[in-house]
This record gives structure tokens, C-alpha cells and sequence, in this order.
């Protein structure tokens, strides 16, 4: 059971039992992902035996020009780092702001804490330019960050997956995306098998490149 201040969530911790029972009802199934893991991990998240997955690999259908990723270590940023890395870091998001001044840009800010720590340290020339949400507010907030045509910059937790942006040019993001765990769900679920948060800190990260075409 999972609270916060906008929702109240009822999760179970595995699924594998009644994952097994819907995938031997149906025979065949087909499942596609650009994060789909590998079948050791599939069988123990759903039931499924693992002789019986059969995996295929396609290639990704967009051009390497087009989805360049650039390594920058700066800071570490860790919980008890945060402080003292993110005023080293926020230059870093300043020049590439002033370089794509008229590409709408995303930044992953991985919590509300960070979001609103990077919004109060931006340069002011970058300022307007800025959008974020909170909870209630999400969905407005995304869809009018999709909408406009100027070129805004989009700071906020929770964007890695879900979200279509088709004009979308710039990503920026500072911290890498490990599952929270301060979410007693995923705390839980890391400590029971660390090889799935693995696979998830990964998928987060992959997901969230991909929100740029």
C-alpha cells in the first residue's frame, strides 16, 4: 500500500502467478518493447518457463545521427551528493540551454525535490523558457508543452515513458534514472532480487532517450 498527497495505490508485490495463468490461457503471445528484458528476467517476472520465450532482436528504425547521446561526468549525484554536485552540474544545463536556444528541450529531473532544486538554480536568462508540474497538474502540463511551438524547456520527474513529443530535440538528463527508493514497493522489490532494479534503472534511461524522435 502505497500513499502520497494526490493518490493512494494498492500494488502487488509479484505477479507471476497470475501473469503464468494469462499467458497459458492464451498460447502464443507476442510482446514488443524497445525495453523488453532478456528471457532469464521475463520468465521470473511472469510464470513463464523460460524454454518457452523465444526472443528477436530488430534493428532500431532510427538513423544513429539521430538519436546521439553525449557522456558528460561532472558530479556524482547521489542522495547525499546532491548538494554539493548540483551547482557543478547546473552550468553544464546552462551552456547547453544558450546552445539550443530555440529547440524545445526535456530535462529528467528524476524527483520533485530535484525539479524544483534545477528550477531555482537555472541561469535567469533561461528562465522563461521553463514549464513543470505538479501531480494534479500533469496532464495539462504535457499537453501544452506538446502543443506549443516555442521552444520551452520541460523540467519534471516521470516523463521517461508514456509521453509522445514528436518536435522534441533536446534531452537533458542530469542524474541517472534509478527507481526511487523511497518507494516502499520498489525498496522491496530491490532487496529482494537487485538484478530486476538493474534491468529497470536501464529501462528508465532507455525509455527516456527515446522520448526524442
Amino acid at each position: 500500500i502505497y500513499r502520497d498527497d494526490y493518490k493512494q495505490s494498492f500494488r502487488p508485490l509479484w505477479i507471476s502467478n497470475q501473469a503464468k495463468a494469462f499467458f497459458a490461457y492464451w498460447g502464443q503471445v507476442m510482446l514488443m518493447s524497445a525495453t523488453l528484458p532478456r528471457a532469464p528476467v521475463l520468465s521470473r517476472l511472469y510464470g513463464i518457463p523460460e524454454d518457452a520465450i523465444f526472443e528477436y532482436e530488430v534493428p532500431s528504425v532510427f538513423p544513429v545521427e539521430h538519436r546521439l547521446i553525449y557522456v558528460k561526468p561532472i558530479a556524482k549525484m547521489t542522495r547525499g551528493t546532491v548538494d554539493v554536485s548540483l551547482p557543478k552540474i547546473i552550468p553544464a544545463i546552462d551552456r547547453i540551454l544558450a546552445g539550443y536556444p530555440d529547440k524545445k528541450t526535456l530535462i529528467h529531473s528524476h524527483s520533485n525535490t530535484l525539479r524544483d532544486k534545477i528550477r531555482g538554480m537555472i541561469s535567469s536568462a533561461h528562465r522563461s523558457r521553463l514549464m513543470w508540474y505538479d501531480g494534479p497538474t500533469r496532464a495539462q502540463a504535457i499537453r501544452a508543452f506538446t502543443e506549443t511551438k516555442e521552444p520551452k524547456v520541460m523540467i519534471a520527474p516521470s516523463m521517461e515513458s508514456g509521453v509522445d513529443i514528436p518536435d522534441l530535440t533536446v534531452q537533458i538528463l542530469p542524474k541517472v534514472l534509478y527507481p526511487t527508493l523511497g518507494d516502499p514497493w520498489i525498496r522491496k522489490r530491490a532487496d529482494e532480487w537487485p538484478e530486476w532494479y538493474t534491468w529497470m534503472t536501464v529501462s528508465n534511461m532507455i525509455q527516456a532517450i527515446g522520448r526524442a524522435p
